[in-house]
């Protein structure tokens, strides 16, 4: 034991100091591979990267831990811990340790040396050390002790199966016997029943489980589930262990007493906890190289684990998951690490979000209606088809649901169970998004069902009825009641007796009446959009009567009557929300906007970004609920969470704001500079970052890791729709940028109309207004954002946007003059 310590503290000198010394990057972007590099385990050990398809997920951690789910039809485990876990939704900040679930593969070279990789368990130091995210692949180039090893995991297309395959190259100039052992957790499956054993059928692991129930209705259920789990393997096996105390004697993980020995033992789990463990033995010659590919996932049982094995390990399979499609926008700007994040990985979130609807079958309304919102600026149909999927599900008195049901038998279950006020807001920001990147009117005059009645209505007829019905929940003082909680979950007890109001909610409502009006303008209902133009201004003077605190706009009112979020609070003095949504609503006054941002800027600005509120709560407060509970800094009580911030971005982006909008739309990305501090890639946008800067700066800027965030859609929206500044109608492109003043000259490349289109931006200091070109010939511009008509005779349509100098500064003018 000593001797592993000292080889994993003398590890982490060497490779950390090898960093330092040669001044390398903690990680590298590869565009021609598309890929993240991550060059050091210990330098950010929580580094992660993550796969899915339409039955799956996997997250990788750097280090080799992996936590993976699959549908069935209920999100479900394959790969356990040593104890039994409680089923819960993904969760923020995942704690890996030493017996967590993962992916390990022991090498030891010509009987003498033992090590493991990627990294864990032993922890020993690596000569080369790569850890890469892929579009479509996870893995690990590493060399040590003469070997070159890549290790690749992917996932099949369709089937819940995690597809490895290993490189092994001699780069020695002697002869090298190499002992291979995978390790993969199954982990503690059952307190009813669980074993585990090698089954030659199948050549590999099988390890077979009861998901444990008390109800008889529950064996029917159940009966079904894949309950068990498969390592297989094309390569022959020496060896196994199929019991993990065996495995590990009195070594453990860090050092299994199990391979002190020639061979393993060949144990079987009967009621132990099992554990996949095969042995492979290969004698390379110098500069040769050698593969092995192995499946690891959930079966039905062996039958069904032979149909996988015949698809995937077959010298004739295809194992390629080429899931991720390639993006719609290719941009080009002056940060290009801006660029390699909105061209690769934030499409792909964008694809995980919108066909894995968070691996549930109950997705919240609120985050089923935006993560499929980014579909209408990359497949318009997609996101109609989803669209009229949840509308289906409203109520005939104008209610959305709490959550949206995937499957006639899904349930609503976890936080859907609790009465949210904010559902029917999504449906006219979803719509708005859809009308402007469309121009599919058409969908005004569709018809669809209730929930609760069979009879069919006008899409329009449905948002007529689900804005009545955000009026009809207003109090007597003109506010939206808030029941026990808003987009903010946790305040679920400023409204618990039916009085409480959230001013972001009123901020929101009216919003969506602006938007409702403007549909009624397209759908030639005049009278609709003058009356829901009147109830827009209603709502918004009702909050400036009783929200705006002097310097910033509160929060809510509790039921007790305390208005909470203003200045005389020693906690959440402000918040972020409700000053986003004044902007978007047009409640804030074009006088007020400068208040604000000072107010943000000194209260609610870190390095990291913007702070969803500050201070941060450090005890409860029962008049506003468990958000008050939530450790300082953490979700959302007080950290830079990033689907706040892209509301923030998004207001500002509208109001002309662009330094501002870029500042914190980048304040989500990760940079080397930033990377040690927030402790993640630049693969995706976490739905938060550690706030409470000024309570906790130790822990600040840390990423939650979690890659379910509202985000995605509001970011790509803010880049397309409002930085680049296109929009479409069913025949036309329209372009009115608004683009930060460092970011030109910059251009982006798409489809339209059957044709690519390659726009180009810069900045003039001869011209007063924008000014665009067609091939080359001017377009005549009578209005800030002109119609170009594309007939698709070109095979490119090149269009030029001249944009004058005062146009790309952050100008309150312009505000005003969007605002009005």
């Amino acid at each position: 034991m000593n001797v592993a310590v000292t080889q994993t503290i003398e590890g982490e000198f060497a490779m950390n100091n090898n960093i330092k010394s040669n001044n390398k990057a903690l990680f590298t972007l590869d565009e021609d591979a598309s890929e993240i590099k991550l060059h050091c385990p210990i330098s950010m050990p929580d580094a992660s990267g993550f796969l899915w398809n339409n039955n799956m997920m996997l997250q990788m951690n750097c280090r080799g831990y992996a936590s993976a789910q699959h549908m069935q039809p209920e999100p479900a485990k394959y790969s356990y811990g040593q104890s039994i876990e409680a089923k819960t939704f993904m969760q923020p900040e995942h704690h890996y340790h030493a017996s967590h679930p993962g992916r390990f593969f022991y090498i030891k070279v010509d009987d003498q040396h033992l090590f493991s990789l990627p990294y864990e368990p032993m922890r020993v130091s690596l000569d080369k050390f790569e850890f890469f995210q892929g579009t479509n692949n996870i893995g690990w180039r590493i060399t040590q002790r003469g070997l070159h090893v890549e290790i690749k995991v992917k996932l099949a297309e369709n089937d819940a199966i995690e597809c490895w395959e290993m490189s092994v190259i001699n780069q020695s100039h002697s002869q090298i016997k190499v002992d291979i052992y995978p390790c993969f957790s199954i982990g503690y499956t059952s307190w009813m029943n669980q074993s585990a054993c090698f089954d030659e059928s199948i050549n590999g692991i099988i390890a077979n489980y009861v998901t444990p129930y008390q109800k008889v209705e529950d064996y029917y259920k159940n009966k079904d589930f894949l309950d068990t789990t498969v390592l297989m393997t094309n390569a022959s096996v020496l060896g196994y262990e199929a019991q993990l105390k065996a495995f590990e004697g009195e070594g453990g993980l860090h050092a299994p007493s199990a391979l002190k020995q020639k061979k393993l033992a060949n144990s079987v789990a009967l009621y132990q906890t099992p554990v996949a463990v095969l042995h492979h033995q290969i004698v390379l010659p110098s500069a040769k190289e050698h593969n092995i590919k192995w499946l690891f996932g959930p079966a039905k049982n062996v039958e069904h684990a032979n149909t996988l094995k015949k698809t995937y390990l077959s010298n004739t399979s295809s194992d390629k998951q080429d899931f991720v499609k390639p993006p719609a926008y290719l941009f080009s700007t002056q940060d290009k690490v801006f660029d390699n994040f909105v061209n690769t990985w934030l499409p792909r979130q964008i694809q995980y979000h919108s066909q894995s609807n968070r691996l549930t079958r109950d997705p919240q309304t609120r985050n089923f209606l935006q993560d499929h919102m980014a579909s209408v600026l990359i497949s318009p149909s997609h996101a109609k088809t989803h669209f009229l999927f949840a509308l289906a599900q409203q109520h005939s008195n104008g209610a959305m649901p709490d959550g949206i049901l995937l499957h006639p038998d899904a349930e609503l279950k976890y936080i859907n169970q609790i009465p949210h006020s904010d559902h029917n807001v999504w449906l006219f920001i979803f719509l708005d998004a859809y009308l402007q990147h469309s121009g599919d009117v058409n969908i005004l005059n569709e018809q669809v069902g209730f929930s609760d009645l069979p009879t069919a209505h006008s899409v329009y007829e449905h948002l007529k009825l689900a804005a009545e019905y955000l009026y009809s929940q207003l109090d007597h003082r003109g506010l939206s009641l808030i029941q026990q909680g808003d987009w903010c979950d946790p305040m679920n007890m400023v409204g618990k007796e039916g009085k409480g109001v959230s001013f972001w909610l009123s901020l929101a409502s009216a919003y969506a009446f602006g938007i409702f009006a403007s549909i009624a303008k397209i759908q030639g209902e005049l009278a609709d959009n003058a009356h829901w133009l009147s109830r827009k201004t209603q709502l918004n003077d009702a909050v400036n009567q009783q929200g705006w605190d002097g310097q910033w706009y509160a929060r809510g009112i509790c039921d007790n009557g305390r208005i909470f979020g203003v200045a005389a609070d020693k906690e959440g003095q402000i918040f972020l929300n409700p000053q986003s949504w004044a902007m978007l609503s047009h409640a804030s006054k074009q006088q007020d906007l400068d208040l604000i941002f000072t107010a943000i800027d000194n209260k609610l600005k870190t390095p990291y970004g913007i702070a969803m509120l500050a201070p941060a709560y450090t005890q409860m407060d029962a008049d506003i609920g468990r958000v008050t509970q939530k450790f300082p800094g953490s979700a959302e009580n007080g950290s830079v969470y990033n689907h706040a911030a892209s509301f923030y971005a998004f207001a500002l982006f509208k109001e002309g704001f662009a330094d501002r909008g870029y500042e914190v739309l980048r304040s989500m990305l990760v940079d080397n500079d930033d990377a040690l501090v927030k402790q993640q890639l630049p693969n995706f946008i976490p739905n938060y970052y550690r706030g409470a800067y000024y309570q906790y700066p130790e822990v600040a800027g840390k990423s939650s890791h979690l890659f379910n965030t509202g985000t995605c859609a509001w970011f790509f929206r803010c880049v397309v729709e409002l930085m680049y500044g296109i929009t479409k109608t069913s025949t036309s492109i329209k372009i009115n940028p608004c683009i930060p003043s460092h970011m030109l000259p910059c251009s982006v490349e798409f489809k339209a109309f059957g044709q690519a289109v390659n726009i180009h931006y810069e900045s003039r200091t001869d011209i007063e207004d924008l000014e665009f070109t067609l091939q080359n010939a001017s377009i005549s511009n009578h209005m800030s954002a002109p119609e170009i008509m594309l007939d698709g005779s070109q095979n490119k349509a090149l269009i030029s946007v001249y944009i004058p100098t005062t146009e790309i500064k952050d100008s309150p003018q312009r505000a005003e003059n969007v605002q009005a």
